[in-house]
């Protein structure tokens, strides 16, 4: 039995985890779904979980009665088994525990749902909310999706962060002002703007800033390149210099093997400029994107602004192009 779970009903572990059984008071019934554990329901409440025949369980009686179990959960593994999705879906999953129920030990509850999927985890907010979840997802958040409706407001009872939430995530940078930059770094800098103007015209207006690492609380943060924030007056764009410094890092491999192979055939001058252009132009024309079209990654605007991009800077140099054809 595990015990400081409720003062009248008990729950025992299976033999095997998502096959527990059903006792009201000390007989065994079937129900439609499997259980996660094993439970044992006593008390006036018991009574009522049957139907008049006394031959069926009737599902909202026995959801509160298993809910009182549930919210007093005192073992990690308990609760992590039961809000990981990989887990198969069971009767408790389905109980539909109302906004601001309180758990019994929500430090248990947070340490479960982070050691499942980490220290950026936050929960899915539902499908109208689609473009929020994005939005999260770019600020390098693990949106959790598919945990049922009931325990997902058992962990924001918790603590635990919906996606709506973390949505003024800004972390703090170390800037690095143009001047202090290389000439080269310098040069390949001042072509935003010939990006701006060729692909966006020259209405097209943003703050460009540089930085040399940026950080918040939990320490440095490494995941992303460039951020853009297109919700003030005059949007800006955060490139990190190691754009400029190591752009083979950032490179993705198969890209950057094309890139190696044109230049051992010698049609590129000054390789290792070539590779910081690529890098950094890449990065800056892809945060463009997103202020032009205030749009983040996966929405239907972001890839058309992306696809018609492309088409433009093809259609321009195959204009400055010799015709061959």
């Amino acid at each position: 039995m595990i015990k400081g779970l409720h003062p009248q009903h008990r729950a025992f572990q299976p033999k095997k985890a998502f096959e527990g059984e059903l006792f009201v008071r000390k007989i065994k019934y079937k129900i439609e779904k499997p259980l996660y554990l094993s439970y044992q329901i006593n008390g006036e409440i018991a009574d009522s979980l049957l139907t008049p025949d006394r031959d069926q369980v009737i599902k909202y009686p026995l959801d509160v009665a298993l809910s009182h179990i549930i919210i007093n959960f005192n073992q990690l593994d308990l609760i992590k088994s039961l809000v990981d999705v990989r887990t198969p879906d069971c009767w408790e999953k389905s109980i539909l525990f109302v906004e601001k129920t309180e758990v019994s030990h929500p430090e248990l509850w947070k340490q479960a749902f982070y050691e499942l999927y980490g220290p950026k985890a936050v929960l899915e907010e539902p499908g109208h909310q689609k473009h929020t979840n994005l939005i999260a997802q770019n600020l390098g958040y693990n949106v959790v999706a598919g945990i049922p409706y009931g325990l997902k407001n058992l962990l924001a009872s918790a603590g635990i962060k919906k996606a709506s939430e973390v949505l003024n995530y800004r972390p703090s940078y170390d800037f690095l002002p143009v001047e202090a930059l290389t000439e080269e770094q310098r040069e390949i800098y001042q072509k935003h703007t010939v990006v701006n103007e060729l692909l966006f015209g020259d209405q097209f207006a943003v703050d460009l800033h540089l930085f040399s690492r940026a950080y918040d609380a939990n320490g440095e943060v490494k995941w992303f390149l460039g951020i853009s924030d297109y919700s003030k007056e005059k949007p800006d764009i955060k490139l990190t210099t190691s754009l400029l410094e190591n752009p083979r890092q950032h490179i993705p491999k198969e890209t950057l093997g094309h890139l190696e192979s044109m230049i051992a055939s010698g049609s590129i001058q000054n390789p290792e400029r070539f590779l910081k252009e690529v890098a950094f132009l890449a990065a800056y024309a892809h945060e463009a994107i997103h202020v032009k079209e205030r749009a983040v990654d996966g929405e239907i605007l972001f890839e058309e602004g992306l696809t018609f991009a492309l088409g433009i800077a093809l259609a321009v140099y195959f204009r400055n192009q010799p015709k061959t054809y």
